[in-house]
């Protein structure tokens, strides 16, 4: 590949070795015509370009190349010992201006136990004070929930033993309380599942 490369590219480092900087940036805007080019080859043909434009006084033409150049290699660094100064400080010019992308932090893998508690995802992944309100709110509501429905179907039991008028609306009235928190805690234990699936949806 380096010899391909060699051979494609050395009209380009003849012309440049020669002065003709036109000639080289009318050689290689006509090799970008060839879509056969290595990634490689593109990058070293804009390094030439930009090189050639800062030696005819076009450095915004210049910085343009060196941008092409770092939006194919991120990681592209000019070797100072083999780069004049004004082409070097041109190249710096254009990186400290060039918008890197963002690194992506990796996502945590969700285990199934993590998927299932609601709360659990969202500590993992950074979004801690949400986690934390599902998580209360599931145990909250869980407990409150076997709670309630011990509580509903002994004193629903103790309602039909019950003997006289008044021991029956006492045991009814218990009877009932104990039956609305039941619904209250299965309401909010379905409302805390929904917010969760909604935030693993969304991520």
């Amino acid at each position: 590949m380096y010899l391909f490369l060699l051979i494609l590219l050395y009209p380009l480092d003849s012309l440049y070795a020669a002065g003709n900087y036109l000639a080289v940036i009318e050689e290689g805007n006509r090799l970008f015509e060839d879509t056969t080019l290595t990634l490689e080859q593109r990058i070293d043909i804009h390094k030439k370009l930009a090189s050639s434009y800062v030696a005819i006084g076009s450095e915004r033409l210049a910085k343009l190349d060196f941008l092409e150049a770092l939006f194919l290699d991120h990681d592209l660094e000019l070797d100072p010992r083999l780069t004049s100064p004004k082409v070097m400080r041109v190249y710096m010019e254009a990186k400290s201006s060039f918008a890197f992308p963002p690194t992506r932090v990796p996502r945590p893998e969700r285990s199934l136990p993590s998927i299932l508690v609601p709360g659990i995802v969202q500590r993992n992944e950074g979004k801690a004070k949400l986690g934390n309100t599902l998580l209360i709110s599931g145990i909250v509501s869980v407990g409150g929930i076997i709670t309630s429905h011990y509580m509903y179907n002994r004193t629903h039991n103790l309602y039909l033993d019950a003997g006289s008028e008044e021991e029956i609306e006492r045991r009814y009235n218990e009877y009932k309380t104990w039956y609305n928190f039941r619904g209250f805690f299965i309401s909010t234990g379905v409302i805390t599942y929904l917010v969760h699936l909604f935030s693993l949806a969304s991520d």
